[in-house]
């Protein structure tokens, strides 16, 4: 098994360079100090591999590391042209339903299902639940034939249309 995890974040920079100072050189040879990393750590020792997701403003190539301290993969995939469009939208991102939608756009990106693919996905974990990246996400797996599976780890943005709209999407059938 190969599980993807995709972070929250609309994109790398956003989060861990501006917020935590990290450059992507110190994230993928030191910083472990998040949940995707725990994760990871805890799949491989039940010989389950692990690939972490960040979309990223920087480059125009899909970026592969190996982790320098826990034993999994980190991919750096650009975001598209239509995320940085929206970027310039002034105020784009202060709203619930901007910020579903700049979530969702960020991570439209023109082969997403054949990066997953490639690297034999075999299911995708998103960070949060009630948000556009997860909704875009869905809809990868379902081309993909794989599962998705999330959680709610604290973000503030949940608002009762995200809420509503996930908990319709993933109801169970019994």
């Amino acid at each position: 098994m190969h599980v993807g995890i995709f972070m929250h974040t609309n994109y790398f920079e956003d989060f861990f360079v501006k917020g935590l100072g990290l450059s992507e050189e110190e994230y993928v040879s030191s910083y472990h100090n998040d949940f995707s990393f725990d994760y990871a750590r805890l799949l491989h020792t039940k010989g389950i591999r692990t690939t972490i997701y960040n979309f990223t403003r920087v480059g125009d190539e899909v970026r592969t590391y190996r982790h320098g301290i826990v034993d999994c993969t980190v991919k750096f995939i650009p975001v598209g042209r239509l995320y940085k469009s929206y970027c310039l939208i002034p105020l784009s991102h202060r709203t619930p339903i901007g910020k579903f939608i700049s979530q969702y756009i960020s991570t439209i990106q023109k082969d997403l299902a054949g990066i997953l693919r490639g690297d034999g996905i075999s299911l995708i974990y998103a960070q949060e639940y009630a948000s556009g990246r997860f909704e875009r996400l869905a809809s990868t797996a379902k081309e993909l034939n794989i599962p998705i599976i999330a959680a709610y780890h604290g973000a503030a943005y949940i608002n009762g249309y995200c809420l509503l709209r996930s908990i319709r999407c993933t109801r169970l059938p019994f």
